[in-house]
């Protein structure tokens, strides 16, 4: 189940990425990318499997992941695990959202 699979990586990237942090010590080393990951299936969580759905939403993610819109950009100073997972995680949840609304009102 999809769902089972998430859960899993959004609980395990958590508590790795923290750990992985104080390896690198430094804050969300770009060598730790479950939390790309993870944003990314929350981004598509429920949306329809095609092309164009899987560009929407990658584009969606990696725009709202790098300009971290609203209070997104304050999850990410959060310590540890977290705050590594927390931004993509809102951003996952915010593109999520927006291609929700995108298929109500275009009908896709």
């Amino acid at each position: 189940n999809s769902s089972i699979i998430r859960a899993v990586f959004l609980i395990g990237g958590i508590w790795i990425s923290g750990k992985c942090n104080q390896y690198f010590e430094g804050d969300d080393n770009s060598s730790i990318v479950i939390d790309e990951l993870v944003g990314f299936l929350i981004t598509m969580f429920l949306v329809p499997f095609s092309l164009r759905f899987l560009l929407l939403g990658f584009v969606l993610f990696r725009v709202i992941d790098i300009t971290k819109p609203f209070k997104i950009g304050k999850i990410e100073k959060v310590s540890g695990g977290w705050g590594i997972m927390g931004d993509d995680i809102a951003a996952g949840v915010l593109a999520n959202l927006i291609i929700q609304a995108l298929r109500t009102m275009l009908a896709w």
